[in-house]
């Protein structure tokens, strides 16, 4: 009976312990996101403007492999979930110094792109000894149906052509939903620009060929009525694709260890 009663008392110790190196372990790393997330001021011409971006660390820095292994879904965080007044950063786009303390100020208090950051960068830190944790799953056609978004029809010329995007920023995913899952777009987003970046548009190509055939079709004679016809129907079609099945598969395999879910 006396030795029941030391297990527990030795075995809360050993959970606070590990509870507070823990905690102390994602505060290092809070601290660092003012060296990933920067903002830029920048010129050109006459007119002066201000970007956000994931910079690159030293290669001795301890989250250097986690943010350049990263950098697009890090980006694609920042880009979407971060929450500023534009208007008041124009504002102070004159002098940088302000400028720059405003942008932290404002990513400090955005909780939820931080609460991401750190359970991505924790989760990649501890990899080989981390104890595996409960992990939501996501279907392979769930991802799908949001990278397909990446490829954004957003409109048609007057000779009828339509104009593509693909971008961080301009997406169609703004519009996706309230409760949007942004580091499952995240991954979404890596999926689709990751081989863009290393030269390999065979993702690209296919969407191409879908959005060529929709083109054919007559949806309406309203230009607005039309484009949103044949984003949804390009989406749909790219979505069954089993070369996008393929990317989403290879990119989770790279990441599988320290991703927040499960890829069924």
């Amino acid at each position: 009976m006396k030795k029941t009663l030391l297990i527990f008392p030795i075995m809360f110790l050993l959970v606070c312990q590990c509870f507070s190196q823990e905690m102390k372990f994602q505060e290092k790393i809070n601290n660092e996101i003012y060296s990933v997330f920067k903002i830029k001021i920048a010129e050109y011409g006459d007119r002066t403007f201000s970007y956000y971006f994931v910079d690159t660390l030293d290669q001795n820095h301890f989250l250097h492999s986690f943010v350049k292994e990263n950098s697009l879904v890090l980006d694609y965080l920042l880009q979407n979930q971060l929450e500023i007044n534009q208007d008041s950063l124009n504002s102070l786009i004159d002098n940088k110094e302000k400028a720059s303390k405003y942008f932290q100020s404002s990513l400090s208090s955005n909780t939820h792109l931080i609460e991401n950051f750190i359970l991505l960068a924790s989760n990649y830190l501890q990899k080989e000894e981390q104890t595996p944790l409960y992990k939501d799953s996501v279907m392979v056609s769930d991802i799908a149906i949001l990278a397909v978004r990446i490829f954004y029809p957003r409109a048609i010329t007057e000779e009828g052509e339509v104009k593509t995007k693909v971008c961080v920023g301009i997406n169609g995913l703004k519009d996706y939903g309230e409760k949007r899952n942004y580091l499952l777009e995240a991954f979404a987003f890596s999926v689709i620009f990751r081989p863009m970046k290393t030269k390999d548009f065979e993702l690209y190509n296919e969407y191409k060929k879908v959005l060529n055939r929709i083109e054919k079709m007559n949806f309406s004679q309203d230009k607005e009525i039309e484009l949103h016809r044949i984003q949804g129907a390009v989406w749909a079609i790219l979505s069954e694709s089993e070369l996008l099945k393929k990317a989403i598969n290879i990119e989770y395999e790279k990441k599988k260890s320290y991703l927040p879910f499960y890829v069924l």
